[in-house]
């Protein structure tokens, strides 16, 4: 009872959060996705380093804060381009800082730094598009309904899959990794969210029903995988949760593993249908 209460109490302070910097404005926006990255980047590689790994994690993480600020600026209209033109020898140095460490994983360490700057800093990076729209290269607009539109879509599958799987899950959705998760969890989490969707229109035109229904659908499947993703990580390296910063609900990453899918797939789908 006493996790629960943890756990609900977390939870509740964590979506105010998010929601309340999300619509003050492009500051606090920046500034907790900042965080965030830098939190959820010192996870990862702190989980990579219990496999006895090495990766460059003040490197990795500089740049990762760095991609998103570069983004932040361009999608904003502060900058150009060019800007990205920066990442290319960034990334190469990382070969160049490893011949000097003299360790036995090189090549391990680097895949792993790398792998840290695309698996946590690109996805969040990429959220500066669903929260500044324009008409042309010289009007920008901060509006984030789309992006918090994301996350409640989210929260409600993630709620409505728990409510479900506890009360009628009988059959393991994918036990080797998940064990708790079930298919009716799936499936009941599925028509909740879907119908959230639909309504979604109501209080959020940025995108129009039908677009609405297939994000929604985007944001199942890629958010069931992107939970899926993180479980498999720390399940190879027999952990958990991916820290301790949020009580009752582990850590960054653990919060936000299914946005890391997802983020990708619908910025695929919404630069397809603009």
């Amino acid at each position: 009872m006493r996790n629960l209460l943890t756990r609900s109490i977390t939870g509740l302070f964590f979506v105010l959060l998010i929601v309340t910097a999300i619509l003050v404005s492009n500051v606090s926006f920046f500034i907790l996705f900042f965080l965030v990255i830098m939190f959820g980047m010192w996870e990862f590689f702190y989980i990579a380093q219990k496999a006895d790994l090495k990766p460059q994690k003040f490197v990795a993480i500089i740049i990762g804060l760095l991609l998103f600020t570069g983004n932040y600026l361009f999608a904003k209209k502060l900058v150009d381009a060019n800007i990205f033109l920066v990442f290319i020898p960034l990334i190469f140095f990382v070969f160049i800082f490893e011949i000097y460490k003299n360790d036995k994983k090189p090549f391990s360490n680097i895949a792993f730094t790398i792998l840290g700057i695309i698996y946590v800093a690109l996805p969040f990076s990429l959220f500066n598009y669903f929260a500044f729209t324009g008409a042309n290269v010289t009007e920008v607009t901060y509006s984030p309904y789309i992006l918090l539109g994301l996350f409640i879509l989210l929260w409600i599958h993630d709620t409505a899959s728990y409510v479900f799987g506890v009360t009628l899950g009988k059959h393991r959705l994918f036990e080797r990794i998940s064990p708790k998760k079930s298919w009716e969890g799936f499936i009941g989490g599925a028509i909740i969210t879907i119908s959230a969707g639909i309504k979604l229109t109501d209080f959020f035109p940025a995108l129009d029903r039908q677009e609405w229904i297939i994000v929604s659908v985007i944001t199942i499947i890629a958010g069931t995988y992107g939970d899926l993703s993180e479980s498999l990580f720390k399940r190879s390296i027999s952990i958990k949760d991916s820290g301790k910063i949020l009580p009752g609900h582990g850590g960054i990453l653990d919060r936000f593993d299914s946005i890391i899918l997802v983020s990708p797939m619908v910025f695929t789908y919404l630069e397809f249908i603009k």
